[in-house]
């Protein structure tokens, strides 16, 4: 859920709360200037997958985007741990591919994080 979010009393994962009457989730991906060749993996613990069936939310919200869906078979202690779990289950090409990582922490509203990467590429991270 994230602990400020499960403290705070609510009751939807972090990527599933709403602001200002939109997911997360979907502010993190509104933004995004996302091409038909980007691979989008969201990591999602399998006991969220489980309560909240996360993957028919997210494909009901997001029809038009081609997700796959890492579970977690386990709470990972982070980040990196996350990322690694997520890499391991990519296939040859996309590991070859440019990686960006967003979590449901930040939302980016108006900058296309993803732009910004792709006019960096090479040079000094964004």
């Amino acid at each position: 859920l994230g602990s400020e979010f499960a403290e705070a009393g609510f009751r939807m994962p972090k990527p599933l709360v709403n602001i200002v009457g939109r997911p997360v989730l979907l502010w993190v991906l509104d933004h995004l200037s996302l091409r038909p060749t980007d691979a989008v993996f969201l990591a999602v613990p399998v006991a969220i997958m489980r309560q909240f069936d996360l993957e028919r939310i997210v494909r009901r919200l997001l029809p038009h985007v081609d997700f796959k869906i890492v579970v977690l078979p386990f709470e990972t202690r982070g980040w990196l741990e996350t990322v690694l779990s997520v890499t391991r289950q990519m296939s040859a090409k996309e590991s070859r591919n440019c990686l960006v990582t967003l979590d449901c922490s930040t939302i980016y509203h108006g900058v296309d994080v993803l732009h910004l990467c792709r006019v960096s590429e090479g040079h000094a991270s964004v």
